[in-house]
């Protein structure tokens, strides 16, 4: 199947990218009984637009995947190395395992590389239920560090 990256610059780019986020907000949220279903992300994507981000999308003439990447900690004293998060990573369900999430992950570690050379670590964060997430994350060589844990009020 053919399909391009489009790093997002328009308005047009962004709202493709905001309603990618909806559906995966969506979809977490089968999962996430603390996450509201429904949800319509506006403004978000064009908002944290920056050069220490990385927003896109995966297109064969209509959006079937989407990744919003931060850098979220600058290399200093504290850290060893710039840490970049991918905070959102998602992909059409009718075009999951064709090899769209390692080429939007593969993106995102361009352009890190084009920003930091080989001096940055990718993390992701994920549902510990999504099973499908885990895997796909652990083939694109990402492993657990570790662990958040939640009580629920009256627990």
């Amino acid at each position: 199947m053919e399909y391009k990256i489009v790093r997002a610059v328009s308005d047009d780019d962004y709202r493709i990218c905001d309603s990618m986020m909806s559906k995966l907000i969506n979809f977490e949220s089968t999962i996430d009984p603390l996450l509201n279903s429904g949800v319509v992300v506006n403004g978000f994507n064009k908002s944290v637009a920056s050069n220490d981000s990385f927003v896109g999308y995966a297109t064969n003439g209509s959006p079937i995947g989407y990744v919003c990447a931060l850098l979220n900690h600058k290399k200093g004293s504290v850290n060893a190395t710039n840490m970049i998060s991918i905070d959102t990573l998602y992909v059409e369900e009718p075009y999951r395992g064709q090899g769209i999430a390692k080429a939007l992950v593969s993106s995102v570690e361009e352009w890190a590389y084009s920003l930091y050379k080989d001096d940055y670590s990718l993390e992701i964060t994920t549902l510990t239920h999504n099973k499908s997430a885990m895997d796909i994350y652990s083939h694109l060589g990402f492993s657990p560090v570790r662990v958040t844990l939640r009580k629920e009020k009256g627990e």
